[in-house]
């Protein structure tokens, strides 16, 4: 969830295995979670800037971007 002050929150569902493998930042988190669990992170940051690294990491091949 990422919370926004004057606008409405959005709500973005990521794959718990892709985004262990692609955000290292997530990991403390997400890690030792069974699969059965949800997990929910709230984050403040900029929507549109999110969704475009989401999108970046999703396209591009992972040996381009190392």
């Amino acid at each position: 969830m990422i919370k926004r002050a004057k606008l409405e929150d959005a709500v973005i569902m990521l794959d718990k295995k892709w985004t262990l493998e692609n955000i290292e930042h997530f990991r403390p988190v997400i890690e030792g979670v069974s699969d059965e669990e949800g997990i929910e992170i709230t984050l403040t940051c900029n929507l549109e800037a999110f969704q475009f690294i989401i999108r970046f990491l999703e396209e591009t091949d992972e040996e381009l971007r190392s």
